[in-house]
């Protein structure tokens, strides 16, 4: 829809450590009901999510949701 930047959610194990070129970290939050898990929000350029989505599933972590604002 002509956005430039999308922002998306993953979970990720709580000793992941952010390093993810292209992307921003917003935030990082404990999953109460899953204790050892994380969730990680990130801001992403459009023209990078497929590298970033590779990195991410790469790393072992599970994509939550891709918002499209």
């Amino acid at each position: 829809s002509g956005n430039d930047e999308i922002m998306l959610t993953a979970i990720a194990p709580n000793n992941f450590e952010y390093n993810i070129n292209d992307s921003e970290q917003i935030f990082s939050m404990k999953i109460l009901t899953k204790p050892s898990f994380k969730r990680i929000a990130l801001k992403i350029p459009v023209k990078s999510l497929n590298k970033v989505l590779v990195e991410l599933e790469s790393a072992g972590l599970k994509i939550e949701h891709i918002y499209d604002y």
